[in-house]
Order: C-alpha cells, then structure tokens, then sequence
C-alpha cells in the first residue's frame, strides 16, 4: 500500500528518473491510499491504475501550537494579517499574490502580508523588498517559527497555480484560521467554500484580492470561517478518526474514492 500525494510531479518538482521511480512504485502496490480524488482521478488516467485499488482518506491536521486553539476574533483597529507559508515554488503562484497585495494595497482596507519559507525566489526578492508592509522569512522554517507565523496571521492564503491538495490548509485549520484559495486541483475539495476558507472565482489577481476584501471586511464571516476551519480540523481532520477510519474493515467502502 503507498500513500500517494501526486499522481504526477508539480511542475518544477521533477527531475531525472522521478517520474520512472514514481510509475514503478505504483505499479508494485496492491493498493494506493489518495488524499484527493483529484489524485484518484490522475491516477487512474495516466496509470490506468484500476479505481477499485484506490482508497481516499483526507489530509489529517498538523499542530504547532502549544496551548489549546480557540476560534479566532476579527482583527479590529489593526490591518488585516495575510501569510504565505512553505515552499517557494513556481507552481504556488507566488507573483500571483504579489500582483493581488498590489491590488488590496489601494483598498480602503489596511493589510500586511508574511511571506515564509524557503526555495529561490528570483526576481521576486527585489520586489518584495520593495514592496511596503511585506514581512519575507526566507529559511527553512522550525516548528516555532511556523507556531509564530500562524499565531499572529488572520488568513492564510493559497494562491496556487496548480495543486493536489495541501497541508499547509490543514495546518491553517487546525491553528483557526480561514484559507483563501485559488480554485484548482484538489484545493476545491480540501476547502469547503465559507465554511471553512474562500474559494477565488478564477486563478487572477483580480479575483484573489476580491476574495481577500470579501474575508477581510466581514466580521461574521471571518468568525464564522475561523469557527468552521477549527472544528473540521478537530472533527473530520483528526488523526486518530482518519486512523479509525483506515483501519476498519467495516468502514472500507467508506474510504473508496468512486
């Protein structure tokens, strides 16, 4: 059995002979756990792996935080707190981001963004260094780091080019935190559209920075969100249910994809 988080390598993720080692892995399973039916369906497509050998769980919650997690209260009297975490890869629609802040940046509504991660960023560190009210943490990031990064954010925002699903999502829910996200891949799964985070209408600056205001100008929805985000986190996204669930011969159709 593999638990198999893409079917096929994010663009710039592959490199020589990793799309050979991927297919012979799969290949020599008798079962594929997916986190996703977007990766069911992949998979399926470009294996032809048969779907009746493939099983999907969610992405369960990673937890940085020391104490208890409470729903969080809109930001009031202060601006509203973007953040960008993880990898710096092409296919998370970094300058994406970056072109939507520009956009908020004329709102009436005041915003910082963090960015923290690690990876080149090219010709994108020059801009977000000249860029006001951009924080950039660029290292690998430590448990506390993330643990402080989560704490002081408001949102948490996914403007990605491409995905198969995301555990940066589950780590925002589980700190409380509504995601903001561009609608591709399994993200539309993943996040339950104003219950737990936003769903962007396209893959835009326009629209990201639209969905943005929308969060960011609502207290009710924002409390809401937070509200929703923490208890799918406890709930659907706990460790010990999803293991439960993958254990039991009795729930086995349950985990079927199709």
């Amino acid at each position: 059995i593999l638990c198999l988080h893409d079917a096929i390598p994010h663009p710039g993720d592959d490199y020589p002979f990793r799309s050979t080692a991927l297919r012979m892995q799969i290949e020599a399973t008798d079962g594929l756990i997916v986190l996703s039916d977007h990766v069911a369906d992949a998979v399926q497509d470009h294996y032809q792996y048969p779907k009746e050998r493939i099983y999907k769980i969610p992405h369960g919650r990673f937890d940085f935080a020391k104490d208890e997690i409470e729903p969080r209260s809109f930001p009031d009297g202060r601006p509203f707190h973007l953040l960008f975490l993880g990898r710096f890869a092409a296919y998370k629609g970094l300058p994406l981001l970056l072109d939507a802040f520009d956009r908020l940046r004329t709102s009436s509504t005041s915003f910082k963004l963090t960015i923290a991660g690690s990876g080149d960023l090219g010709p994108l560190a020059a801009r977000i260094d000249q860029t006001p009210d951009i924080d950039l943490i660029h290292e690998w990031l430590s448990d506390e780091t993330i643990a402080n990064c989560l704490q002081a954010a408001d949102a948490v925002v996914l403007p990605y080019q491409e995905a198969s699903q995301s555990g940066i999502a589950a780590t925002a829910f589980a700190a409380g935190l509504p995601v903001i996200a561009t609608p591709v891949g399994g993200l539309t799964e993943q996040i339950e559209d104003h219950y737990t985070g936003l769903i962007a209408t396209a893959v835009t600056a326009s629209a990201l920075a639209e969905t943005i205001l929308e969060l960011s100008t609502s207290k009710t929805l924002y409390e809401n969100l937070s509200r929703g985000a923490l208890h799918h986190a406890k709930t659907a996204l706990n460790w010990t249910h999803i293991g439960a669930t993958l254990r039991s011969e009795e729930h086995t159709s349950e985990l079927q994809s199709h």
